[in-house]
């Protein structure tokens, strides 16, 4: 049961979290989710994101520990328009789960130098994950 069951943004920051708790449940009612500088964080809980339907806008940024995503949750996120990812160097892959949101319109990628590789346009592992995204920055717009 989320603390604030009506709250619709919601910034994590600096927090001393080695990673989320998975307890970490927000409002099912939250549009835009901001995690910034938390440095301990690994992973985001399936659990917690994959409740957030609603969601329109990801951010996930200065996280110089975060190895995952999680797949089956992202994957349920169908109102995300918008993702960026930035400064998180150890961030190896995209979930599969981003193949299916027809509502993602813009991803952007920046200073995530195994995941920029990975999402190279049409020659990179992920890229037939993003590849439906009309909008891609990635270093260049795509």
């Amino acid at each position: 049961m989320p603390l604030y069951p009506n709250l619709d943004r919601l910034l994590l920051k600096r927090s001393g979290w080695k990673l989320l708790p998975s307890s970490f449940v927000p409002s099912s009612k939250l549009k835009f989710l901001y995690i910034t500088r938390v440095e301990d964080i690994e992973y985001v809980p399936e659990e917690g994101i994959g409740n957030l339907t609603l969601l329109e806008e990801l951010e996930i940024e200065d996280c110089p520990n975060l190895v995952s995503l999680p797949d089956q949750g992202m994957g349920r996120l169908i109102s995300l328009q918008r993702l960026h990812i930035s400064r998180c160097p150890k961030l190896a892959s995209l979930p599969e789960g981003l193949r299916c949101l027809a509502s993602l319109k813009k991803l952007k990628i920046e200073d995530c130098p195994i995941l920029k590789q990975r999402c190279q346009k049409e020659t990179g592992e992920d890229w037939s994950k993003i590849a439906h995204i009309p909008e891609i920055y990635n270093g260049v717009f795509f």
